[in-house]
């Protein structure tokens, strides 16, 4: 792969020993200098198959803005920072953070005494470069993560206004769970010829129930058996976490929820908890099933509330359609008799299928 020596030594410190299916097939084309589209899975490993590449391309000695990577929120950006620092341990870059929280004096400062990659939210990042503090001159890289939540969640525009302020020769990086047949004629726009890398061989299924009442009883049946394993319970409101959350613990489970409503502070300490194995059983709302959770110790995913329009499943299908590189992924749908039109019009629209539940969940996990 033509990496460095520091490279390399941050690589291994990292933990990384042998390249996963992702790595091994993205980390040579975005080497070559091609655009790359990477449809996998959240997790460390999609995000380190694009920042390993983009940290061996910085050149250390030009102390300007090489690489600029826009994401939805400021859990994934955060995520990606230390993604990279660890990466990046034995390499001389400097990495600045972009978003609504960042003091503008903080923003100025930092590109004042030079930076070499920058990562944000497309708002804040536009709003430095319209104020003269983001000089774009001399960015060779670009990388859109969760690509399909952020445009299908009104991030488009801002997302144009920065791109057309980047040099024409940019190398353009995206990265989605799956892409929404409108988000692949917006890549156009950001992308020439690009590559296109896949992975999709997940077990889809659901469990149809005559009202909403019945799924509560339904979903502690299907965790009961599988407690030492990791899950996720995806809602659509945090009312709903909420409420789910409070009847597990009363049959009985250890549970993190996770909303938006939540502080930040304690989202980080519960999503700590989590991804280190002290809690076993996430319920989050769909914002959430991209980017901040990292899934590749997350055995079953469970929808509890199926969305009713095509225009909702932006986070719901990037956990549906598309498997994890590492192993089988199961998605578990808790579907009414009213949702099921809702399901076969998801299935005809990405070009999937979701089976009938067999009944056991140690028959498929």
């Amino acid at each position: 792969m033509k990496l460095s020596e520091n490279m390399l030594h941050g690589i291994y410190t990292y933990g990384l020993e042998k390249p996963t299916t992702i790595q091994q097939c993205a980390i040579v084309p975005i080497l070559s200098n091609y655009n790359v589209i990477m449809e996998v899975l959240s997790d460390s490993s999609r995000l380190t198959a694009f920042a390993i590449p983009v940290l061996q391309r910085i050149n250390p000695i030009i102390i300007k803005p090489q690489a600029l990577v826009l994401a939805p929120n400021c859990e994934l950006v955060y995520q990606i920072k230390e993604i990279m620092s660890f990466l990046g341990k034995f390499l001389n870059f400097k990495v600045h953070i972009c978003t609504d929280g960042t003091p503008l004096a903080s923003d100025k400062k930092a590109f004042k005494d030079g930076v070499h990659v920058v990562l944000g939210t497309p708002g804040h990042v536009f709003s430095l470069i319209k104020y003269d503090i983001f000089h774009t001159d001399s960015v060779k890289l670009f990388v859109l993560d969760e690509a399909n939540k952020m445009i299908l969640k009104g991030f488009e525009n801002q997302i144009q206004k920065v791109f057309v302020r980047l040099p024409t020769k940019v190398q353009s990086m995206l990265l989605s769970a799956t892409l929404h047949p409108d988000v692949l004629e917006v890549i156009t726009k950001f992308m020439c010829n690009p590559i296109r890398i896949q992975t999709k061989d997940i077990k889809q299924l659901y469990i149809e129930f005559e009202s909403e009442n019945n799924k509560l009883m339904a979903l502690g049946d299907l965790l009961k058996p599988i407690r030492i394993m990791q899950t996720i319970t995806f809602c659509d409101t945090s009312t709903n976490v909420d409420f789910l959350a409070d009847k597990l613990r009363d049959l009985g489970f250890t549970v993190t929820a996770i909303h938006d409503e939540i502080e930040q502070s304690q989202r980080d300490t519960d999503m700590n908890e989590f991804h280190s194995g002290s809690s076993r059983i996430m319920i989050a709302t769909d914002d959430f099933s991209c980017g901040s959770i990292d899934v590749q110790h997350v055995s079953l995913v469970i929808n509890y509330n199926f969305p009713t329009c095509i225009t909702r499943t932006t986070s719901i299908v990037s956990v549906i359609v598309v498997v994890s590189v590492v192993r089988v992924f199961i998605v578990i749908n808790l579907v009414t008799v009213k949702e099921m039109p809702s399901l076969r019009a998801i299935e005809q629209f990405y070009s999937t299928q979701i089976d009938k539940f067999p009944g056991d969940i140690k028959s498929v996990i």
